[in-house]
């Protein structure tokens, strides 16, 4: 079982993004693109499903 958190703290945002993101590249972007996402994804209502400790997705909400 999974469970979902609203993250509010700005470097988290960033390292659940580069973490998740990078580790699928044929799913996203270029590096380059990746990196410019999780800068935009610090401004922007985010919220990371987790499995005990361990990320395994998350969600930028671009209003």
């Amino acid at each position: 079982m999974f469970k979902v958190e609203k993250i509010i703290d700005e470097d988290l945002k960033t390292s659940i993004t580069l973490e998740i993101m990078n580790s699928l590249p044929k799913w996203f972007s270029a590096p380059e693109d990746i990196l410019k996402k999780s800068v935009a994804h610090r401004n922007m209502p985010f919220f990371a499903a987790f499995d005990g400790r361990k990320v395994i997705g998350f969600v930028p909400l671009k209003v």
